[in-house]
């Protein structure tokens, strides 16, 4: 018998004691009664299936904390991705990397020859040679063109994915001018999923450069073939043609 206000230590309570869940699954089985067990049981399983239960039994609050926990020390795919691209992290930037899958794939496909390749070659101009690689849905997946006039000469390609959207532009070259001694230039722009522009990169191998052509810093859009490789491809040219290669695996 405990007196009032006695210093007796109080009873041992179990850590499920406050927990209503517990009480109405343990009460039975402490008391040996296996009827009021079976129904406690029910109960809690109508619960579950009704999405209640984790609010009655204080669980939720706990779960809600360990998943924004693991939120905050990890970043999510989706913020990476949202990451704006800089001049630090680019090279490694996920849309980057989606990009160049994207390239190496079609440089793998026309390797093994899984692409139909053409080619149209001028003699004597501006114009040196046009080539493309169709798909076989016969969508154009990489496009490019080499020219050459009184400043310089370069090389474009071109490289689309699946649905004829542009990705990727690798422009090189060499630049010679009166006023800039001949240097070598390369140029990289690349596209989303949409076909806007990302990001753009241009660098000199060798040679001074020429910091007064602007065009190099961000080249026009009316200088690239965004869409429709296939038309400029086949669009007639002021150059006579030396050579016309038909499509090939």
């Amino acid at each position: 018998m405990r007196l009032p206000f006695s210093k007796e230590p109080a009873p041992a309570t179990s850590p499920c004691s406050n927990n209503p869940c517990a009480r109405l699954i343990l009460s039975p089985i402490l008391l040996n009664d296996r009827p009021r067990f079976l129904i406690g049981f029910g109960v809690l399983l109508c619960l579950y299936t009704l999405g209640f239960l984790p609010t009655l039994c204080g669980v939720s609050g706990a779960a809600d904390r360990l998943v924004a926990a693991r939120t905050d020390a990890t970043p999510s795919k989706r913020e990476a991705q949202e990451e704006e691209i800089t001049s630090t992290n680019w090279q490694q930037h996920p849309r980057i990397k989606a990009v160049r899958a994207t390239v190496q794939s079609i440089d793998t496909g026309i390797k093994n020859g899984s692409f139909n390749s053409s080619e149209r070659r001028f003699k004597d101009c501006s114009e040196i040679f046009r080539k493309k690689a169709v798909d076989a849905r016969g969508v154009a997946r990489r496009y490019e063109r080499k020219s050459e006039d009184e400043s310089g000469i370069d090389t474009e390609e071109y490289y689309y994915d699946e649905a004829g959207r542009v990705r990727f532009v690798f422009i090189f070259g060499w630049v010679y001018t009166e006023a800039v001694p001949r240097s070598e230039l390369e140029h990289r722009i690349y596209f989303d999923e949409t076909g806007k522009r990302i990001w753009e990169q241009n660098k000199y191998l060798k040679g001074p450069g020429d910091p007064t052509r602007s065009v190099f810093e961000v080249w026009s859009d009316e200088d690239l073939v965004l869409r429709d490789p296939a038309k400029a491809f086949s669009a007639s040219s002021p150059c006579e043609m030396k050579s016309r290669s038909k499509a090939r695996q």
